[in-house]
This record gives C-alpha cells, structure tokens and sequence, in this order.
C-alpha cells in the first residue's frame, strides 16, 4: 500500500492580510492547508493509495471543536475533489507521537502490513525529520520524505529542533515531558 501521510498542524486562525483573525474549526492558511494542497498533488500524481490525515482536538475549545484529520477530510473532498473512500483518518492524536501510533493501529486493523507500506510524509522539512524517526520506531521501513518550506516563526523553529532532540532520546514518545505536554491538549 502507498500511504501519503499528512500530520495536522494550525487549526482555528484565519491570516488576511498578514492579521491572524480567529476563526473555530479552520484549517490555517499557513501550515495545515499547505500540508493537505501539497499532499493532494502529490497523490493526484498518481501510484498512490490513500491519504492519510492525523489529529484530534488538541487545542482550546474557541479554536476547535472537531478533530483535525476530519476537518482536513472535508477540506481534501471539498477543494480537490479526492473520493473520501480514499482518505483514511485518525481522530484522536494529540501530538505527532500519537499521529503515528493511531494512525499504525487503523492501518494494521484494515489488513495492511506495516512493514511493507511506502508512507510519504507531507509536513514541513524540519518536522518530517522527527516523523521519520517515529515511523521507523512504529515498524514503518519503506518512508519517503516530502518536507514543505513554507515561513515558519522563530517559536516553531525552537521548537521542532527541541523535539527532534527529544524524539531521538524517547522515539516512542513515553517521557514525563511528552505526557506532560499531552495532558495541556486534552479538552475537558
């Protein structure tokens, strides 16, 4: 099976003309529909199978009510036309560990064997680094990485080189830090 996988990123804001404006259940014009335009073209261009969107509600209720992977589902069905039977999704990660271990478990329940799936990951270059790290600890060994470079802020940066760090230490994403940061995601 050939698998374009895209992990879920900004929900909840809107940016016209360089102003973020608040908006519930939106998939940001910065990251998340980059991820799914690019992924869709991707698949478009043929030789692949499914596409694959991960993520849950991990953000503040004002932000999002519906988990991610649904939300760019309707966003791949409705602006590029993919048959929703081709888009597999997840709708309970809370972080890119998570993203992986679920979407294993879905993919593993409809007879697909791991192992022997080609997965092409559609996330910004410095985050496919930590996903393929992940993957290969969940039993992924055929993984191609299709990293955006797309403007991200300072904050981003930090943060992903924080985490690429921590998956290299914890790659199954077990670590008092990772659950910790978890527990700040899930909704009441």
């Amino acid at each position: 099976m050939k698998i374009v996988f895209i992990p879920s990123c900004g929900i909840g804001h809107e940016v016209l003309n360089g102003v973020w404006i608040v908006k519930q259940n939106v998939l940001t014009t910065v990251d998340t529909k980059i991820r799914c335009d690019e992924g869709a073209k991707l698949f478009k261009e043929g030789g692949k199978d499914i596409i694959f969107c991960t993520g849950g509600i991990f953000l503040p209720s004002y932000l999002q009510t519906k988990p991610a992977s649904r939300l760019m589902k309707e966003y791949l069905v409705s602006q590029h036309r993919i048959p929703h039977e081709r888009i597999g999704i997840e709708e309970e990660s809370l972080d890119s560990w998570q993203n992986v271990e679920i979407m294993k478990k879905v993919l593993e329940d409809r007879g697909v064997k791991i192992d022997e799936a080609e997965i092409s990951i559609v996330s910004h270059w410095l985050h496919t680094i930590r996903l393929k790290r992940i993957l290969r600890y969940q039993g992924f060994r055929k993984i191609k990485r299709f990293g955006l470079r797309y403007p991200v802020g300072w904050r981003m940066w930090v943060s992903e080189f924080l985490n690429n760090i921590l998956t290299l230490i914890d790659p199954a994403g077990r670590s008092e830090r990772v659950q910790k940061e978890r527990e700040k995601r899930k909704q009441s």
